[in-house]
């Protein structure tokens, strides 16, 4: 069994050991880079991302690594980098060709240190002021507007080889829980939700992002308490069959209590493989990594996750 279904993450400023042995023996997809557990300055960030590479076995493609680089107040590379605007600083201005040339800007920094992916941009409608984890990382509260400076976004970070990550499909603008702590609820029947949140996704597809970052949030108009990065309905009926979406999705962090933790975990990533997830996203947890290590073997094995669906994804 390989791991070629899990964005792997780490502690430490360095490649441990066994994040080593995970990319040149079982295959993962890539690895996350997160602010608080992996950033010192910039010289240190291309020195891991090379031994990440590296340790790749001969032949492999490069792998994919990830960060958080939204601007504003998520800047994952530290503060040794440049410190860009966030989205909703961005939307603030009306310019769509600025919210480009930052993200082309950002990217260039991006790949200088060796990152390939960001997960960026934020296409979630700032639509509920109630809402506690989304705040000025939205570029407003039209969604028409925030489809065009996501648009942007994409058009700028992919101009410098970088794939544009949209997310929180299929948008968790309206709700007041926050999926660190809880199952948030997003109420949308199918017309309010294509209405509404789905319109900066669609501008955002249209624009050619590679990759869709799933969220953890139930939508009744769905699957009722399913949360949507575990529901067929909206992976398969909603992105793939509606939308047309044809490159990569991947989970929202799994480490979320909108998602069973514990050993639990293990059933939640099986349970989002089946639905149509292409990749899980793991957290720096040594115990979860191996947990879903043993479990997503087991899964193979009893015929549940398929070797097929590793190539394929």
């Amino acid at each position: 069994m390989t791991l070629a279904r899990l964005m792997i993450a780490f502690d430490g400023t360095e490649l441990p050991r066994s994040a080593a042995k995970r990319i040149s023996e079982r295959g993962v997809a890539g690895v996350t880079l997160f602010y608080a557990h992996n950033i010192a300055d910039p010289p240190q960030i291309r020195a891991l991302n090379a031994a990440i590479q590296d340790a790749r076995p001969a032949g492999a493609p490069p792998l994919l690594v990830a960060v958080d680089q939204e601007g504003g107040q998520l800047v994952a590379l530290g503060a040794a980098t440049t410190q860009f605007a966030g989205a909703m600083a961005l939307g603030a201005t009306g310019d769509t060709e600025l919210a480009e040339r930052v993200a082309r800007a950002m990217a260039l920094e991006l790949r200088a240190v060796g990152v390939n992916v960001n997960y960026a941009p934020v296409c979630d409608v700032a639509n509920n002021p109630a809402n506690p984890a989304l705040g000025i990382r939205s570029f407003g509260d039209d969604p028409e507007t925030v489809g065009q400076f996501a648009a942007a976004t994409v058009r700028g970070l992919q101009a410098e080889g970088v794939a544009a990550t949209v997310k929180h499909f299929p948008g968790a603008g309206d709700t007041t829980a926050d999926p660190h702590h809880e199952l948030p609820v997003v109420a949308r029947t199918p017309d309010e939700l294509a209405a509404r949140e789905l319109v900066p996704f669609r501008t955002a597809l249209d624009a050619g992002a590679r990759i869709v970052m799933t969220g953890h949030f139930a939508l009744p108009g769905a699957d009722s308490d399913l949360p949507t990065s575990l529901s067929p309905t909206v992976l398969r009926g909603l992105l793939r069959d509606q939308l047309g979406f044809d490159g990569v999705t991947v989970t929202d962090a799994l480490d979320m209590h909108a998602l069973a933790q514990g050993s639990a975990q293990v059933v939640d990533a099986i349970a989002a493989l089946r639905a149509g997830e292409d990749v899980l996203l793991g957290t720096a947890d040594e115990a979860a990594i191996e947990r879903l290590e043993e479990g997503l073997a087991q899964a193979q094995r009893r015929g549940l996750i398929h070797a097929d669906d590793d190539a394929a994804a």
